[in-house]
């Protein structure tokens, strides 16, 4: 077993990429992957 976190990222297409939300998403599970708890 192990800890599992849900995140969703809403966002409205006509001012954000999409190719930017997700490079947000990438680095916020590293930062959240390599957190020591």
């Amino acid at each position: 077993v192990r800890p599992i976190m849900t995140l969703t990222l809403v966002f409205d297409h006509r001012g954000l990429d999409g190719a930017v939300a997700a490079r947000f998403l990438q680095t916020l599970r590293q930062i959240l992957e390599e957190a020591q708890m």
